[in-house]
């Protein structure tokens, strides 16, 4: 009991940080319910702690009534990951860095915050929850649900950000689930999955550093070499489609900028 609450007080600060620091000053997006708090943030100016408890309410009344162990094993991590992410807006704009590099390092922080979570059978519910509900309904993957539901909202909140911070969203929801993934495996021993996480961390900033620093030789040649070993051997496909698909979008960004 004593080292689930550590777990859920640890995971609801990096949570907390990756929101607060990375992710708002840029006006970035992440999937599931978070990612719907940040746009009713975006929009209205309210809490995203406070959007994320009140539209999980529904959701709850009905984990209670058809799912209860789910309802006990999530309710403290929103309720506590919620109040985190309130009580750390105070940090926002204490911490300057440019977009891409904000948005792998908030990806890091909210995937470590959300997996540590996931790994002693919590979570901060939301649409993660109705995911299940839907799985248990349907007999669809949950992953796949999830999935969908995490498109949608990106889809939606590209009505609410610019296309710049709709493309460093998209890197902000496959590191998280890069990372979600790593750290939720409990067969993978713990060095195995820091080493598995960075090379795709340096990889997108590289492509930043070569697209500020318009290096079309040595840069892109290392970049052409970490894509390949995602494609052999990386931890999974998004990881390699978004190594390739940042680089593309640098390139691009370089050629207007000629």
């Amino acid at each position: 009991m004593l080292k689930k609450i550590a777990v859920i007080t640890i995971g609801s600060i990096f949570l907390a940080i990756g929101i607060n620091v990375f992710l708002v000053p840029h006006h970035l997006l992440d999937g599931g319910i978070i990612g719907i708090g940040l746009i009713v943030k975006y929009i209205w100016h309210v809490k995203v702690g406070l959007v994320i408890i009140l539209l999980s309410v529904p959701l709850y009344i009905i984990a209670w009534f058809y799912y209860r162990p789910l309802f006990y094993n999530s309710l403290h991590g929103l309720l506590f990951s919620s109040l985190m992410i309130d009580v750390f807006s105070v940090l926002r704009g204490a911490v300057t860095l440019d977009p891409i590099v904000s948005s792998v390092i908030g990806g890091v922080f909210v995937g470590v915050g959300i997996g540590m979570m996931l790994r002693e059978e919590t979570s901060t519910g939301g649409t993660d929850l109705l995911a299940q509900f839907i799985a248990k309904m349907t007999n669809w993957n949950v992953g796949m649900i999830i999935f969908m539901m995490d498109a949608i909202i990106i889809a939606v909140g590209s009505f609410v950000i610019d296309s710049t911070s709709f493309f460093y969203s998209f890197i902000v929801v496959t590191v998280v689930g890069i990372v979600t993934t790593v750290l939720k495996n409990k067969r993978m021993e713990a060095p195995y999955r820091v080493i598995s996480i960075l090379p795709i961390l340096l990889s997108l900033i590289g492509n930043y550093v070569a697209h500020k620093q318009r290096e079309k030789g040595k840069m892109r040649l290392a970049l052409a070499a970490v894509f390949h070993y995602y494609k052999k051997a990386g931890p999974s496909k998004e990881s390699s489609f978004l190594v390739h698909h940042s680089h593309q979008f640098f390139r691009k960004q370089q050629q207007n900028q000629a």
